[in-house]
């Protein structure tokens, strides 16, 4: 939970921000080169677009990144860098709730940017939305390679969008963010009252998401570090 929010709230009508980074890499030293985020209220269905900006990341960015995402070094020469736009995003985020399609990845890079910048770090613990988590609770069914890849579920429900680009996957997601809502409501047969209420449930399901992950890895001889619901 971004501070400023009372996390006994009501959760629909919470204002929420929708957060989408594009990197230079997936490993613990990648560096941020874009970002978006994309305003409105849970409950409805105009999302806004607050915040859509590249960013110098001071190092090279490698081929294989830029194959993903479509961004060059060129691209970002005279752009700046994150810490010189840390207090516009900040600000977009701020008094609300932070619905993001892996919350630990992208919680992960804000606050290692943060840290970077010399700026405090925003704590885990009530931090927000898990919109992967919800999507693989309620399509717990579907059966595939990548079936809950942000671009595969909003493909199932008729969105259709170019991935990896921030400004693209946050509107992506924050599309997703009723739909998905009312499912979950549906198949647990209860509401979600508060943030707070919804922050629990959540915890639970994603920590019960990573044990079956973990058991099945292990079974292929696969070991993993991180396991940031179980860990944090």
């Amino acid at each position: 939970m971004i501070s400023g929010l009372n996390t006994n709230a009501q959760l629909y009508q919470m204002p929420y921000a929708v957060l989408d980074f594009e990197t230079t890499g997936l490993g613990t030293d990648a560096r941020v080169v874009s970002a978006a985020v994309v305003v409105g209220k849970l409950g409805e269905n105009k999302p806004t677009v607050a915040f859509n900006e590249r960013f110098n990341p001071g190092c090279p960015i490698p081929e294989e990144a830029t194959a993903i995402h479509g961004i060059c070094d060129a691209d970002v020469a005279d752009c700046p860098s994150f810490a010189d736009r840390i207090p516009a995003l900040l600000e977009t985020i701020s008094d609300r709730i932070l619905c993001v399609y892996n919350l630990p990845y992208d919680w992960g890079m804000l606050n290692a940017e943060l840290k970077l910048a010399g700026h405090e770090i925003i704590p885990w613990s009530g931090v927000g939305m898990c919109v992967l988590v919800l999507a693989r609770y309620v399509d717990a069914g579907e059966r595939g390679k990548g079936v809950h890849k942000l671009e595969s579920v909003a493909k199932r429900r008729g969105i259709e969008f170019s991935a990896h680009d921030a400004r693209a996957d946050a509107l992506a997601t924050a599309s997703l963010l009723n739909p998905l809502l009312r499912s979950a409501v549906s198949k647990r047969g209860e509401k979600f009252s508060t943030c707070r209420d919804y922050w629990a449930w959540q915890r639970c399901e994603a920590i019960g998401q990573e044990m079956n992950l973990r058991r099945y890895l292990q079974t292929k001889g696969i070991e993993r570090d991180e396991w940031p619901w179980m860990d944090y």
